[in-house]
């Protein structure tokens, strides 16, 4: 059966006419045109002419009796969109809902059909025009202009000087394009369209967005900030998501447009309704085709905030529109190729606060940011791109830890890097750790020797200004050497991590280190670190630790609890796990853990319901320091308390051995803050007597004086 398989030739078809060609395939349908683009370049030619697609259009829809703005320039691409479109709309494509769903969709031009002229078409055409660069205006009529009164008070009859409530009259200037419009304005008549539109609630408000990016437009940036403030609790009050985007527009924020992650939108509980959202929508997306390219970015935003709102709130048939909605925004992009939209739009998919699977969002960013890359000379590729692809990348790595670049894509980033750094171009350490934890979790060791390099090779000088980025790089580097296992250099860094804190009290550490576990973490893979920590003098309480941990690992127990008595109080109980642990062996060490409990309840829980467990022989040592420690932490506390906790356990301790000379002394401070003078001085003097060589000049007792560390 296979044998009897040939090739049509397709030789003989290239020899007739366009014309009779054109008139054949004029008569098949979509998916026959998309094989027989398939079969050779000639038919691949004209498959895609625009006649031929502009043909088919008009024999399966009917094609608009006129046009917004122009005719599509390519009728494959506007077939596509339509197609797609109709997917998301009514059975009955010809109601009411089917037409502002041309409308929400940015497709005005369809909205423009002779079926579809009643309510959407003169807003849809005064969009187009003011971005364009018309001027809209009142008017009465044909000759009498009327500038309207918007203002905060609401809309009165007057404001509108007697217009028909049904209908009002917009008048739309043309100024010539000049390098000042102003200027043309005043000295060349310009060309005039009027429009009746509906008078109604939507309509006004746009009338007023109208005339702030008109002026806006025109730079006349004075007015048209006056008019927004005039009239902002009106566009806030119509929508939130209106009055966020004209101020973005008006009034840019570099740092953010400097830092794309920092991505802001409002905030509110009740999203507009399905009509209203329709309307904005429908205008977003006709300003961000037709509109000037530097609201593009903020208008995405607006589109994306949107269709966020549209999933959480709607679940009726529509409700993926916000879904589509994207898809058609990427598929537009791709096939103009705006290198700036793209990455824009890829920013969106990294940095938005996500609601849906972030796995899907960010294999966009990460598709987007390959093909803006690819855009580039090899040479000439910002690293911020090489960054936030990484950034895509570790993303996608955390939620799926199946997913590996392949060599090219591991080793675009460190190339980036390279080729940046070659050509001078501003580095930031942020940019450094991306690379640096992108090339470790997808063990590019090629890069190790060049990403080291860097590491060791950045210096800051000291000051105010750079404290955060010394700190910030420290960290970077300790987790980099940490990772690839140079745990030598990793130590180095944390000790001079540890010098700069004491140095500069206002230095704040990184969320993603934790000062505390990297130093046993590096302490615990390396015995002959630990050796070298031993050498270190200091101090600062964080290089202690380091010594007494060191000294832990390397089993000189008894050296390493010296040093911990004189530091533990500096720490959180967090910090000190590991004498925690040691505790459980050694009472000596849960005497010591005690001294950075701070509450009375953490103590008797430590003491009573843990250390009673693994030290079940050693009773009296137990409840005489956790008496111990109580009656120090209430008399030093601003509460006014008596100290019966620490007596009822002080007392405890007495009957279980009634020869310790600390114990008697405890308990007579107790009866002395508790008011009970005479009793306390007769307890304070048994202990005295028990003991006289270390209290009997002692006048003032400290809680170094009565703790008790057992010997093991």
């Amino acid at each position: 059966m296979a044998s009897r398989i040939a090739l049509v030739p397709t030789e003989g078809y290239n020899c007739l006419p366009p014309e009779i060609l054109f008139r054949v395939l004029s008569h098949l349908d979509v998916q026959a045109l998309g094989r027989i683009a398939r079969v050779s370049k000639a038919l691949l030619g004209i498959s895609e002419d625009n006649a031929l697609w502009k043909s088919l259009y008009a024999r399966q829809w009917t094609l608009p009796t006129e046009w917004i703005d122009r005719e599509p320039p390519k009728w494959k691409d506007y077939y596509l969109t339509v197609v797609k479109v109709r997917k998301c709309a009514p059975e009955d494509f010809e109601d009411e809902r089917a037409i502002s769903n041309f409308w929400c969709f940015g497709l005005p031009d369809e909205s423009a059909n002779y079926k579809a002229r009643q309510k959407t078409l003169a807003l849809q055409r005064a969009c187009v025009m003011v971005a364009n660069g018309a001027i809209p205006n009142l008017v009465e009529d044909d000759k009498t202009k009327i500038q309207p009164s918007l203002n905060d008070e609401g809309w009165e009859d007057e404001d509108w000087n007697g217009a028909n409530k049904a209908e009002i009259m917009w008048s739309f200037q043309f100024p010539n394009s000049s390098k000042n419009l102003q200027r043309n304005i005043l000295k060349q008549p310009a060309a005039c369209i009027s429009l009746l539109v509906p008078d109604s609630e939507d309509h006004r408000i746009f009338f007023i967005v109208f005339r702030i990016l008109s002026l806006h437009h025109l730079k006349d940036q004075t007015q048209a900030v006056k008019l927004y403030l005039d009239n902002r609790k009106k566009l806030s009050k119509y929508s939130s998501l209106l009055g966020w985007w004209l101020s973005e527009v008006l009034f840019p924020d570099k740092a953010q447009h400097k830092n794309p992650d920092k991505i802001t939108l409002p905030i509110h509980k009740n999203p507009p309704k399905r009509k209203r959202q329709n309307f904005l929508q429908g205008f977003f997306l006709i300003w961000l085709r037709h509109g000037e390219p530097a609201t593009h970015f903020n208008t995405l935003r607006a589109l994306r905030k949107i269709a966020h709102d549209s999933k959480l709130v709607y679940h009726d048939a529509l409700s993926h529109s916000g879904t589509f909605l994207e898809e058609l925004i990427v598929w537009n992009l791709c096939r103009n190729n705006s290198s700036i939209a793209l990455e824009k739009l890829a920013n969106l998919y990294l940095y938005f606060p996500h609601h849906s699977p972030r796995e899907e969002e960010l294999k966009k960013a990460i598709f987007l940011y390959d093909r803006v890359i690819r855009s580039f000379p090899a040479d000439l590729i910002p690293l911020h791109l090489g960054t936030n692809y990484c950034l895509g990348w570790l993303g996608l790595k955390e939620n799926d830890a199946a997913c590996v670049p392949n060599e090219r894509e591991s080793l675009l980033p460190v190339s980036i890097f390279q080729k940046a750094l070659h050509h001078r171009d501003p580095m930031r350490i942020k940019d450094l750790k991306c690379v640096a934890d992108f090339t470790y979790v997808f063990e590019v060791k090629r890069a190790y020797p060049f990403i080291r390099a860097c590491l060791n090779w950045i210096r800051f000088p000291l000051n105010e200004k750079t404290l955060q980025d010394m700190v910030f790089l420290l960290c970077t580097k300790i987790n980099f050497f940490q990772q690839i296992g140079n745990f030598a250099e990793a130590f180095d860094d944390w000790i001079n991590l540890c010098f700069l804190f004491a140095k500069e009290k206002k230095a704040k550490l990184e969320k993603s280190l934790d000062l505390f576990q990297t130093l046993y973490s590096i302490l615990n893979a390396s015995k002959e670190i630990c050796e070298e920590a031993l050498l270190l003098r200091s101090q600062i309480p964080e290089v202690k630790l380091a010594v007494a941990y060191a000294l832990y690992r390397l089993n000189r127990i008894d050296e390493s609890l010296r040093i911990m008595v004189q530091i533990a109080r500096y720490f959180y109980p967090s910090d000190l796990e590991w004498l925690k642990t040691l505790g459980q062996a050694d009472l000596r060490a849960a005497v010591i853990y005690s001294l950075c409990l701070e509450t009375v309840e953490e103590l008797e829980q430590y003491y009573l319901e843990e250390m009673l467990d693994y030290h079940h022989t050693q009773r009296f040592f137990i409840y005489h320091n956790l008496a111990t420690r109580i009656y120090f932490i209430e008399k030093n506390s601003d509460e006014e308390d008596d100290a019966t906790r620490a007596l009822d356990h002080a007392e405890e301790a007495i009957r279980i051995d009634p020869h310790q000379p600390e114990t008697h002394i405890l308990i007579g401070l107790c009866h002395i803050y508790n008011g009970d003078g005479a009793e306390g001085q007769a307890a304070i003097k048994v202990g005295e007597t028990l003991l006289p060589e270390k209290f009997s000049l002692k006048k003032q007792y400290t809680e170094k004086d009565l703790l008790i560390f057992p010997i093991e």
